[in-house]
């Protein structure tokens, strides 16, 4: 129970990490990134306590996948056009 209650609370410090980067997106990628990876773990084991199923589980990892990918996608997009990956204001 300790567990979950400590991964929860990193989960809530790393997505206030994500709301105040504000200068690059590498950063901001890489805190969602990070809140992902917190959520499949925090399923992973709630799942091996309810139930004996890993379909969510394999649900949830592959659409951290996407999500990872679209992200990468939209970091190349905008290191093309912009030639950095400062976020600006315009």
């Amino acid at each position: 129970m300790i567990l979950y209650w400590s991964l929860l609370a990193l989960l809530m410090v790393v997505s206030l990490l994500f709301f105040y980067s504000r200068n690059h997106y590498l950063s901001a990628l890489l805190f969602l990134e990070i809140m992902v990876l917190f959520s499949l773990v925090i399923s992973f084991f709630l799942i091996l306590d309810v139930m004996s199923q890993l379909t969510i589980y394999i649900m949830l990892l592959t659409l951290g996948v996407c999500e990872a990918s679209l992200g990468l996608a939209l970091l190349m997009s905008c290191l093309k056009e912009n030639g950095s990956d400062l976020i600006k204001a315009k």
